[in-house]
């Protein structure tokens, strides 16, 4: 338990702490802390490959998990790119983006390989990580909201340093900050139903998917 209360600090720390950089982010946070880590765990006390896969949350799915996931992952990243494009300046002003992205490495000439990157692990390893191995490490821990709770509130807190970067106000940043607590406790409440992550994890992908479309399209606007 103290690994995880540790990691819990830990990983969002790191993504604060490594932000000028993003591929140092992609390193420290999503490639060490929230896969490397609770694999080195798993060798450590001696699990096989299927009870590390299983605290992942790697277990088998249902075709319904599957489609569960997928679909909402679609939803997610067409409501995204509504919702944004719709508001205007009013949740994302171009050149506030555009500078925030370049303060963290993310210039339009590399920004292939970052958004390669944020679409390929941004999803599986936080999912891997918060609603797999946070979670089956918290297992016991009763009554489970609170469990559920503290796994959703770590995922979330650092996203209040990205969004004070991205959005231009207050409630800009409000709004964008009850999106990501109310889909990280989706997330959280279907892996304790489903007792699998591949539900989260496509759409956690799906989410991923729409930002990242706004963004290339603020990065190609300024480019103009």
């Amino acid at each position: 338990m103290a690994l995880t209360l540790l990691l819990l600090i830990a990983a969002p720390l790191s993504v604060v702490l490594t932000l000028s950089d993003l591929r140092v982010t992609f390193l420290v946070y999503h490639l060490l802390l929230c896969l490397v880590v609770p694999f080195i765990h798993s060798k450590i006390r001696r699990y096989g490959w299927r009870e590390h896969l299983g605290l992942l949350g790697l277990t088998r799915p249902s075709r319904a998990v599957l489609v569960e996931g997928a679909a909402t992952g679609l939803a997610m990243a067409i409501g995204t790119v509504i919702v944004f494009s719709w508001s205007g300046s009013a949740l994302l002003e171009p050149g506030r983006v555009a500078q925030a992205l370049a303060a963290w490495g993310v210039e339009p000439a590399g920004s292939s390989f970052v958004f390669a990157v944020m679409l390929m692990l941004n999803g599986p390893a936080e999912e891997l990580f918060w609603r797999g191995w946070v979670h089956g490490r918290l297992a016991h821990v009763r009554p489970r909201a609170l469990a559920l709770g503290i796994a959703t509130s770590g995922y979330a807190s650092y996203h209040l340093v990205t969004l004070q970067a991205l959005f231009p106000s207050t409630g800009a940043r409000a709004v964008a900050f009850t999106g990501i607590l109310l889909a990280g406790s989706w997330w959280a409440w279907r892996r304790e139903r489903c007792c699998t992550v591949w539900g989260p994890l496509l759409a956690h992908m799906g989410a991923t998917l729409g930002y990242m479309a706004l963004y290339g399209q603020i990065l190609k606007y300024g480019q103009r």
